[in-house]
């Protein structure tokens, strides 16, 4: 595979007999919706998973460039989706232009954002407070933002950084999988970045709050959508996304299945599983717990095996039952797997048990391509680092999850790097370790659509002590 976030059209490419490139003529129908709707469409949020998005983006933002509607377009995306997509969609197909690719030191990134040569300039979004910091995003009048999710906290650097200069651009546009990665409080900060005084939803982040939200916890941290007003928030918001036609796409996926393998954990683990839910502590490693979602966390790291002390980053081991269960598995599965890590000591540890397995964290790059040509048995990942701009659709179809993750959209994104298009399986298989009664189950339940709150947790906590 070559990076592209888009590997092939719903039919046969006409260019395929006499190039490996793909054409214009190549761009789907629902493509060409979503490219026709980012071209009409300042302030505007395209939602669109799987679909190609950077082909879009880019062939929209050379349109208005040709038009004269625009004179450049700074692209602001996750350095990984700078690397593995932007930096090679033109090497997929064949209308579309190498853009500037402003990364690396402040100078070289600097030298190429002024270089004209480049109509499109790709930035991280890490750098975008610089950029405006600097001055350098006034030598732009267009602003391409892949991933604009990235953009939900409020009072992110990089949000207050729009803020600031929103009204110099002409023309801005966000693309997302999906605006409401965990929640529709998410909403408010993209609807900021893309519309600024515009927005939908106003700028103020505490109206925004006492119109349309809920605390999710105790302390006002995490906040939700108030239940009723969902279609109240949905209805203020509809004239700034557009939702991409996804109905051929989903057609040619393929299917997805969904397995648990359950592990039995240990005396010693369950040991140390009550007494960190009673107490917050457990005395055999002497680790204590300041708040709730510290004790959640080690709830986690006690099913996954071992527990991290935070004080000095020791690792006290209590069980191996899960990498038992995941040779048990990789024995008996044919094919190459993708593992999911969460926890440092898991990679060290399928480090040692697998000598041959690769992380794709080392070196995205290299280790895509290998996976992708079938030279890796194994590759290990970790779900932040894989959720975004990667195609790993041609290496193998089987994944198993060591360690439940809470965020949805991790989950999502995770399997939807080998399950899109360019998959040969006809299934793709997601097969998650869990131990029976813990809180592995909890976040099973969340990845399953269920609602999961404060209180949940809490009476697990004392399910699992009386």
């Amino acid at each position: 595979m070559n990076g592209s976030e888009n590997t092939a059209a719903t039919s046969t490419p006409s260019t395929a007999q006499s190039s490996s490139r793909l054409s214009y003529a190549d761009i789907t129908p629902e493509q060409q919706r979503t490219i026709d709707a980012i071209y009409e469409g300042d302030k505007i949020v395209i939602a669109a998973k799987g679909h190609g998005k950077a082909v879009c983006g880019q062939t929209a933002a050379q349109e208005l460039l040709a038009d004269g509607e625009l004179t450049r377009v700074l692209v602001l995306a996750p350095l990984k989706v700078c690397q593995l997509t932007w930096g090679s969609e033109h090497e997929v197909w064949d209308h579309l232009d190498k853009p500037g690719m402003a990364l690396g030191s402040a100078n070289f990134r600097e030298n190429i954002m002024r270089n004209e040569h480049y109509s499109i300039v790709v930035l991280n979004l890490e750098n975008w407070p610089w950029a405006v910091k600097t001055g350098l995003y006034a030598l732009f009048d267009g602003v391409l933002i892949d991933e604009v999710s990235k953009f939900k906290a409020a009072g992110s650097a990089g949000v207050r950084s729009m803020r600031k200069v929103r009204k110099h651009f002409k023309w801005v546009c966000g693309m997302t999988a999906s605006p409401v990665a965990e929640t529709g409080i998410d909403l408010y900060a993209q609807m900021l970045v893309v519309a600024g005084k515009d927005s939908p939803l106003g700028t103020s982040y505490g109206r925004f709050k006492q119109q349309y939200g809920i605390p999710l916890d105790f302390n006002e941290y995490k906040w939700g959508i108030r239940p009723g007003l969902e279609e109240a928030l949905a209805n203020a918001v509809k004239d700034y996304i557009y939702v991409a036609d996804d109905a051929g796409y989903l057609a040619s996926l393929p299917e997805l299945r969904d397995e648990v393998i359950e592990v039995e954990m240990p005396d010693d683990g369950w040991e140390a599983y009550r007494q960190m839910a009673e107490g917050a502590y457990i005395d055999r490693f002497d680790i204590e717990a300041a708040n709730p979602a510290v004790v959640s966390s080690k709830l986690l790291q006690v099913t996954s095996g071992a527990v991290i002390n935070t004080e000095d980053a020791s690792v006290h081991w209590v069980h191996w039952a899960k990498y038992e269960a995941l040779q048990a598995f990789l024995t008996a599965v044919e094919g190459r797997v993708l593992i999911q890590y969460q926890f440092i000591y898991q990679k060290q540890e399928l480090q040692a048990t697998f000598p041959g397995i690769k992380f794709l964290g080392d070196n995205p790059q290299v280790y895509e391509a290998e996976w992708n040509a079938g030279r890796l048995p194994l590759l290990g990942v970790h779900a932040k680092s894989a959720s975004h701009g990667l195609n790993l659709q041609g290496g193998g179809h089987e994944l198993v999850i060591l360690t439940p993750i809470w965020s949805n959209d991790q989950n999502e994104q995770l399997v939807g790097r080998i399950r899109r298009r360019g998959q040969r399986s006809k299934y793709v298989r997601r097969t998650t370790l869990v131990v029976p009664g813990t809180i592995d189950e909890i976040i099973m339940e969340r990845m399953l659509g269920k609602e999961i709150d404060e209180k949940r947790l809490q009476a697990h906590l004392k399910e699992v002590t009386q």
